[in-house]
């Protein structure tokens, strides 16, 4: 009997080790994140302005294309965040950014710290390479976006959660995506740049066809996942996307933006990765965020990512951005948006 009684102590007592993994220790906060008519965010009814790092985690002598993926988010690498979550606060950083991980883990503990410290998490459903993740048939179209949506519903509103991301740069064509719309729907468009006679930043009357039929298909299949999403959670939802092939620009007719708006109205604000430099303020001509409100049609704007250009990452130096008053305070750029602590201040909310 008292053999039977301690198994039945030690049962209990691992099963209450393992719930605190499965059970979230909060309660879900509803409505608890609101974007405003005006642009800006509120947050449990108090204004909230982004100050965020992409967190991204890999311990030394590991990689991320191995083993668990990148996904050091679940209870078992806790001694990573517990070291993080702290310092990051105390520097002022309010919000994380998730680029991956897995959906058949579970990260309620990582997201119950957060909670315990103030933070809130910007998650990205990765979709990764079409290689590896096809969306070539209405099937696996549909398949993508039953799992994001399952995803979302597993944490719900979780007080941690700030907004979700489907996919990352998935407007970039290197990912694979465009070319399986392209061929699915036959809309003639091709990846090449427009110097080599290719529909990217092209504004020829057969490429303008083209963008047409594949991105109305393209940006559509988003707005679907995120229509579906907002069935299980009320976290504002986005598809961040590369700054590439004129998707914002001085010129409403052709670029992307503005011609593809009526096919996101599901989208709760546009999220970029600039990489622009001290370009965000030239010496001549309008700057990037009125660029972007003349083609917005009045959504916010999220910098998931900002840097120096890519020409001038590749000559080997660093611009140094411009700060001004209302706007970014880019008081200078990083090459690499993981340098957590020094560039704690480049993420913002603005309109």
């Amino acid at each position: 009997m008292r053999a039977s009684l301690r198994l039945l102590a030690l049962c209990c007592a691992a099963l209450a080790l393992l719930l605190p993994l499965a059970v979230s220790a909060v309660e879900p906060t509803p409505n608890a994140v609101v974007i405003n008519a005006d642009g800006t965010m509120t947050v449990d009814g108090q204004p909230f302005k982004i100050k965020g790092v992409a967190y991204s985690i890999v311990p030394i002598g590991e990689s991320e294309r191995t083993g668990v993926m990148g996904d050091y988010f679940t209870a078992d690498y806790a001694y990573l965040w517990a070291r993080d979550l702290p310092m990051l606060r105390s520097v002022g950083v309010n919000t994380l950014r998730i680029y991956s991980w897995s959906t058949e883990a579970d990260h309620t503990a990582f997201l119950d710290a957060c909670a315990q410290y103030g933070l809130r998490v910007f998650v990205t459903h990765a979709l990764g390479y079409a290689r590896d993740n096809p969306a070539d048939t209405l099937a696996r179209q549909e398949a993508i976006i039953q799992r994001f949506a399952d995803e979302v519903a597993r944490y719900g509103d979780h007080p941690a959660i700030l907004m979700w991301s489907f996919g990352n740069e998935l407007n970039g064509w290197w990912l694979g995506f465009l070319e399986q719309f392209n061929q699915l729907h036959q809309c003639g468009w091709n990846s090449e740049q427009v110097e080599q006679g290719g529909c990217i930043r092209s504004t020829t009357p057969q490429c303008m066809a083209a963008q047409d039929c594949v991105y109305s298909h393209y940006f559509g299949w988003m707005d679907r996942a995120l229509q579906t999403a907002k069935q299980h959670s009320t976290r504002p939802m986005t598809a961040t996307m590369a700054d590439v092939d004129n998707i914002v620009g001085a010129h409403p007719t052709t670029d992307l933006l503005p011609r593809f708006a009526a096919n996101m109205t599901h989208f709760d604000a546009y999220a970029f990765q600039l990489y622009r430099g001290s370009s965000f303020y030239p010496a001549e001509g309008p700057d990037y965020f009125s660029l972007y409100a003349a083609e917005a049609g009045g959504k916010p704007l999220i910098v998931a990512e900002y840097g120096p250009s890519q020409r001038t990452r590749q000559a080997g130096r660093v611009q140094q951005g411009s700060a001004q008053e209302g706007h970014l305070g880019l008081a200078r750029s990083c090459p690499l948006f993981y340098l957590l602590l020094l560039c704690s201040d480049v993420q913002a909310w603005t309109r």
